[in-house]
Order: structure tokens, then C-alpha cells, then sequence
């Protein structure tokens, strides 16, 4: 091997003794983990669309160049689809610092959100309007399949 090849097509043998590509064998790693992914978020949408409870509106605050101080944020309401499930919490969940009584674990289908959400945004459920406590993608790493969002009560709409 020369010492101009680049890392990627180093081959190597494999265990029976056939020389692998390094980059063909990540190629194939990768592109697994991507239909896995993609099978997984599929999956989370049917489910989360079978058991769809609500009414819920992702609220987006867009901050914006303007002349008067009183308004500088636009607000952006996107309906979300049915298919999102918004539950309370167990009370054994309910410390009142971390998470309080009145609290909604809202799990919401990532492919059908353009963005994920923030705790800048809020949720308004059944017209309730809630602010956006924590926000965690599942699974933590690669593609999203859903969000579970922690919401607290901010007033009425």
C-alpha cells in the first residue's frame, strides 16, 4: 500500500480472509441505520395517529428587525396534525421543582414538524396556552421520530 491512499480505501481482511473496502463496509453501516430510523419514525406517526389526543397549536416566536420596542417578536401558530398525544404525569414524577403538578408531557410526530421545538415556543392545547419547559428528541442521537415535550400551563388563549 502506498502511503497516498486515503484512510477510507485502506482495505483490511476480514475475518475468512477477504479484503473489505473500509468505506464500503461504513457506507453500508450507515445506510442501515438510516432505514432503521426511517422505519422507526413511521412507525412512531401510525401509533401517535391512532391515539391522537387534543388539540394542539406550536406557537413560534420570530424575532424580528423593527422600529417599535413594544412588538419585536413576530408569532407563528402552526395547527399540529392529530397525530400528537398529550398526557399528565405520574404523580411519582412530580418532585414541584423539575416537574410540577399541572405539567403535560405532550409527544409530538418530528416528520410532521418543518422545525423542532424550543423552550422559546409555546403550545396552546385546547386553547390553553402553555410554555415550552424541556424538549427531547427520541432517540437522542441521528433522526428524530418524535419529540417529548414537557409543558407548563401559561395562561388562557
Amino acid at each position: 500500500m502506498s502511503g497516498s491512499d486515503p484512510i477510507g480505501a485502506t482495505p483490511f481482511a476480514g475475518d475468512t480472509g477477504e479484503t473489505i473496502e473500509v468505506a464500503s463496509v461504513a457506507a453500508s453501516v450507515v445506510s442501515a441505520a438510516q432505514r432503521f430510523y426511517e422505519r422507526m419514525q413511521a412507525s412512531a406517526s401510525r401509533l401517535l395517529a391512532k391515539f391522537a389526543t387534543g388539540t394542539v397549536v406550536l406557537r413560534k416566536q420570530i424575532r424580528t428587525e423593527t422600529d417599535d420596542e413594544l412588538s419585536p417578536y413576530t408569532v407563528t401558530e402552526t395547527a399540529l396534525p392529530r397525530n400528537t398525544v398529550v398526557t399528565g404525569y405520574a404523580d411519582r414524577l412530580i418532585d414541584g421543582n423539575m416537574i410540577r403538578i399541572g405539567d403535560r408531557r405532550v409527544v409530538m410526530d418530528a416528520a410532521s414538524l418543518a422545525a423542532a421545538p424550543t423552550t422559546s415556543d409555546q403550545l396552546a392545547i385546547d386553547s390553553v396556552i402553555h410554555a415550552i419547559i424541556d424538549v427531547k428528541p427520541i432517540p437522542a442521537a441521528g433522526v428524530a421520530a418524535v419529540y417529548i415535550v414537557q409543558a407548563r400551563t401559561a395562561g388562557a388563549a
